[in-house]
């Protein structure tokens, strides 16, 4: 097949007449063969020439290379003496007066730059080779004249705004063909109702907790089931969560195991010191003890360890480790002392406590292990941060792959039991929105309401002062995810 064949397509009267190409534009010389042309003004036709012109228009491209057609354009004298226009210029079929690209690529342009946004659009355009701006492409679509059909059985409705906190459109789609039927310059009520009333076949309409959607849809729809978007709906109450977490959680928490102060003796860096340097013996003397069941000589093990065979003696002699007794009079308050540590409170307020509960000892004993007490309670304490806990609202805790983190949360939840039984009726409502089960809706109510948290009741009125619409959400699979989509496609081409 040859271009001339192929620009057939565009009219059967069209040859051409040169083609060359020039880097990645094909150009292409073209005419029409037909002697006579018929006036656009009078409809009176005339072979009576005037003169000719070339016109460049683009085409859609061949194998990525840019197409520009330099159609032959001819201007005749117009026959009918009662015209009022002496001359015209021909018309073609496939490419409109002083237009500089042909129909059917300004159907391509419209038809990318409806699927994408713009900026997308550009750059698929570019890669097929065809090259336009953003501007080009919203000016394209704009033009481009619509036909709007409202037998759509299943709608979704959302509001977005052209201009923040100013000005607020309302955009309808078809959740079944994935398409955008109609935006409305408006979400007043009864801008919305007018609109809705021109749908003829509704079954079910998706929406937020907007009461103006609720009460248009109502008097336009009544006949049609509504449907709350189930992620307004769970966006509303971890919303709500987290205004609770702020409420009752500091920024950061303090987290201390009191189990394991009560295990650990007071230890001065010098006894440490003493029980590390015993340790590392312990380990040579039970290498020699190994060497010597192994029949070697007490020449060769002193000699093979660095020791005297007088030290090697001793050491094969020893049945237990070579601890001293590190016992302290402090031990027995240790748990006291560290909670006083944790507390914030001073060494002389900490001697009062602990003499207060029957310690015998001076105030220097205390203030020689102090700093070791202290030092080992820093490094026993971790910090917990509100936005950490939240995490809980979105993920299980068991896909939390940071083991200290999730170590951390469970032993918070063990202390905080509230937020607990909060965390489980979260989780629990969102197996109900996807279950089907619209009758476990009520039973999760009754019980959320016994907790009397503030801000879970909040959500408990909202859900209950558009329980139909909730139960809908629960019972189908449609949602407002498809409008949402239209949404911001619509604000990255504002």
């Amino acid at each position: 097949m040859n271009i001339e064949e192929l620009l057939k397509d565009l009219d059967k009267d069209l040859i051409v007449t040169e083609t060359k190409k020039i880097e990645k534009t094909i150009y292409i010389t073209c005419e029409i063969s037909k002697n006579a042309s018929e006036c656009p003004f009078c409809n009176h036709s005339s072979n009576a020439i005037h003169s000719k012109y070339i016109r460049t228009i683009s085409d859609l491209p061949i194998q990525n290379n840019e197409v520009k057609l330099l159609l032959v354009t001819r201007k005749f004298f117009c026959s009918n003496p009662e015209c009022n226009n002496k001359t015209f210029s021909e018309r073609f079929g496939f490419v409109n007066p002083k237009a500089v690209k042909t129909n059917r690529l300004i159907n391509y342009i419209n038809g990318i730059g409806l699927r994408d946004n713009s900026m997308d659009a550009v750059r698929t355009l570019k890669d097929g080779g065809i090259n336009v701006s953003s501007n080009t492409v919203l000016r394209i679509i704009k033009k481009t004249e619509t036909n709007i059909t409202y037998d759509a059985k299943n709608i979704g409705i959302d509001d977005f705004s052209s201009k923040k906190r100013e000005i607020y459109n309302s955009i309808i789609t078809d959740n079944d063909k994935h398409k955008k039927i109609e935006i409305i310059n408006s979400r007043e009520k009864d801008d919305i109702v007018e609109v809705l009333k021109l749908f003829t076949d509704v079954e079910t309409v998706t929406r937020n907790f907007s009461l103006t959607y609720k009460n248009a849809i109502t008097e336009a729809l009544p006949n049609a089931k509504q449907i709350v978007d189930r992620f307004h709906i769970l966006k509303n109450l971890t919303d709500d969560l987290c205004n609770y977490l702020k409420r009752t959680v500091s920024d950061r928490i303090k987290l201390y195991k009191q189990d394991d102060f009560n295990t650990k003796e007071v230890l001065t860096k010098r006894q440490q010191d003493k029980i590390d340097t015993a340790n590392r013996k312990w380990e040579l003397i039970k290498e020699a003890k190994q060497l010597y069941q192994n029949k070697h000589t007490k020449t060769f093990i002193a000699k093979k360890l660095g020791i005297t065979r007088v030290t090697l003696n001793i050491y094969l002699s020893l049945e237990e480790p070579p601890v001293k007794d590190s016992n302290c009079i402090l031990d027995n308050y240790l748990p006291l002392i560290k909670q006083c540590i944790i507390d914030g409170k001073k060494t002389k307020e900490i001697f009062e406590k602990i003499k207060a509960s029957g310690y015998k000892g001076k105030m220097t004993v205390l203030n020689m292990h102090m700093k070791s007490i202290r030092n080992e309670v820093k490094n026993n304490i971790s910090y917990l941060k509100r936005s950490k806990i939240k995490k809980l609202f979105f993920y299980n805790l068991e896909d939390i792959k940071n083991e200290n983190l999730k170590q951390d949360l469970i032993f918070y939840l063990n202390q905080n039991e509230e937020l607990k039984k909060i965390i489980d009726l979260e989780k629990e409502f969102k197996n109900i929105l996807f279950s089907k089960k619209s009758d476990k809706l009520e039973l999760w109510l009754e019980k959320a309401k016994q907790l009397d948290v503030i801000e879970l009741n909040s959500f408990i009125n909202l859900i209950e002062s558009d329980i139909e619409a909730v139960k809908n959400a629960v019972i189908y699979n449609f949602s407002n995810g498809l409008t949402e989509g239209f949404n911001n496609k619509t604000k990255v081409i504002k």
